[in-house]
């Protein structure tokens, strides 16, 4: 026989953990962008997932060029066809991506996300019947 307390607690979503020195919980999320640093260094790719104060940026190719701990440089996103520059830092590096925390306009940087997640689902077919 199952307890109804034992079912809706098996139910319920466990709370993510979040890391002692991470300000914002991250939220996967996969959009284009091109992280830029130095004039010699622009790699192609998407996120993982983001936050306000930062991405995981994963690069279409896995022989990426990688940028050293500390770099600065820049996350070009476009969405709704603006192009939106965001300064960033690396913070770490490794065969799966970067991590970058933004330097500035992080409400900016959310606001951006938020109007393409919604414009995103405003495009998309709607099923169903007539309203």
């Amino acid at each position: 026989m199952t307890n109804e307390n034992d079912s809706q607690t098996s139910m319920r979503k466990k709370p993510q953990a979040i890391n002692k020195n991470r300000q914002w919980q991250r939220q996967g999320y996969q959009v284009q962008m091109v992280f830029k640093c130095d004039e010699e260094i622009q790699i192609i790719g998407s996120t993982r997932d983001v936050s306000l104060s930062g991405v995981f940026f994963v690069p279409d190719h896995p022989n990426f060029e990688r940028p050293i701990r500390g770099q600065q440089g820049v996350l070009e996103l476009t969405m709704s066809g603006e192009t939106h520059i965001f300064p960033c830092q690396v913070i770490r590096c490794s065969a799966e991506g970067i991590a970058l925390n933004l330097h500035g306009k992080q409400a900016f940087f959310g606001m951006v996300l938020t109007h393409g997640i919604f414009k995103e689902v405003m495009d998309k077919p709607r099923s169903g019947g007539s309203s």
